[in-house]
């Protein structure tokens, strides 16, 4: 049974070669990514030296001039690079293998920087219902559901965006306050729940606030964030 399952499982590679999740190149022996990235990637790695709340370097940090109203942010990478190239992949190619690769990433930094065995459930930052139904891909809550499986948390759908916004990249960061709010609204029960929100990139960390600040009316304990990167000021 077990030659029988190699032998498919090399056809199935023939077939559907594994690309790597950067530069969408097929990789040699199956890797999850092809050398000449994974040589680049660790340069974007965020390991030691960053906020333990808003998430970015130390010599970066926001909380002086911010309130945020989530317990923390970690993230495996700079929003830089090939880091980024990767990220971006996962909307742009709607890929389940892209979002495991990451999803692993992210795993590891909850792990190492989060109270893990505190959480109650996992859950992402939703997308308007429409643009949902159009793009039929929701990277955050896929990325959000291998998180869930990957730590052992139930996933749980807690948030609706309720109303069509601009899109944050285009927004000073004062905008980026303002375009956000009450976009989101709570739809399931979360009362004295310790939360795990995920999203796929943290710029200016207002759509992760205004997130947390809904699920923490709705009366979650606590709200802490993942993402796959999040943007520095100081590019690499």
């Amino acid at each position: 049974m077990s030659l029988f399952c190699d032998v498919i499982e090399r056809l199935l590679n023939l077939a559907y070669p594994r690309r790597c999740p950067c530069c969408d190149e097929i990789t040699i022996d199956n890797l999850e990514i092809c050398y000449k990235c994974f040589e680049k990637l660790s340069k974007y790695m965020l390991t030691t030296g960053v906020c333990k709340c808003c998430g970015n370097p130390i010599e970066e940090c926001t909380c002086k001039t911010r309130i945020f109203l989530f317990d923390g942010v970690v993230a495996p990478f700079r929003y830089d690079g090939v880091a980024a190239d990767g990220v971006l992949n996962i909307k742009k190619k709607k890929s389940i293998e892209n979002a495991r690769f990451f999803a692993n990433y992210m795993i590891e930094a909850v792990k190492s920087k989060f109270p893990v065995e505190q959480f109650d459930l996992v859950t992402n930052v939703p997308m308007f219902a429409k643009e949902e139904k159009q793009r039929e891909f929701n990277h955050s809550k896929v990325l959000a559901k291998l998180i869930s499986k990957g730590l052992g948390i139930e996933y749980k759908n807690t948030l609706k965006q309720i109303l069509k916004r601009k899109s944050q990249h285009e927004l000073t960061a004062v905008e980026r306050i303002e375009n956000v709010k009450g976009v989101y609204k709570t739809i399931s029960s979360v009362e004295g729940k310790n939360i795990l929100l995920v999203d796929d990139i943290k710029t200016s960390g207002s759509t992760l606030n205004e997130c947390a600040h809904e699920l923490l009316l709705a009366g979650a304990e606590s709200v802490w964030c993942v993402c796959a990167a999040l943007t520095c000021k100081k590019t690499l």
